[in-house]
């Protein structure tokens, strides 16, 4: 059975296409996400090289858009650990008023037998690190950043 998805949301006073442009190019997201993705290579509009600020030895993550609908919708692909670890994850743009509700659901697609004991943990920072980077994104975007 697949794991839940896991999903953060934040309202934003900006119109879409303002947040949309903020997100769509993945060398940007390190403006955001920084506090838990970190050392950052071969990045462009459409594709990042990082990995995760945990413990242990290096574990290196390709993500790519794979698909783009401005202004309200932009997906990813995660690919780790040899291919062992793979995950999407989507944002959503939803006007509401002078303003846009951006929510992102991350879905786990296959995760490595040794890393299922901890899964219960990592999902959780995985969620703090996922709304805390939305926070930072909301601040970004508002600040005109």
């Amino acid at each position: 059975m697949a794991p839940k998805p896991m999903q953060s949301s934040i309202r934003i006073a900006a119109e879409p296409a303002l947040v949309f442009e903020r997100i769509t190019d993945l060398s940007g997201h390190e403006a955001f996400t920084d506090h838990f993705l970190i050392d950052w290579r071969d990045t462009s509009a459409d594709h990042v090289n990082v990995r995760a600020k945990v413990p242990g030895p290096e574990d290196r993550a390709d993500v790519d858009v794979v698909e783009r609908e401005p202004p309200h919708r932009l997906v990813e692909q995660l690919v780790a650990a040899k291919g062992k670890r793979r995950a999407r994850s989507t944002w959503t743009l939803e006007p509401d008023g002078d303003a846009t509700i951006v929510t992102f659901t991350t879905e786990q697609q296959a995760t490595p037998a040794a890393e299922r004991l901890l899964a219960p943990l990592t999902r959780r920072w995985i969620q703090r690190g996922n709304d805390r980077a939305l926070e930072r994104l909301r601040d970004l975007v508002e600040s005109g950043g």
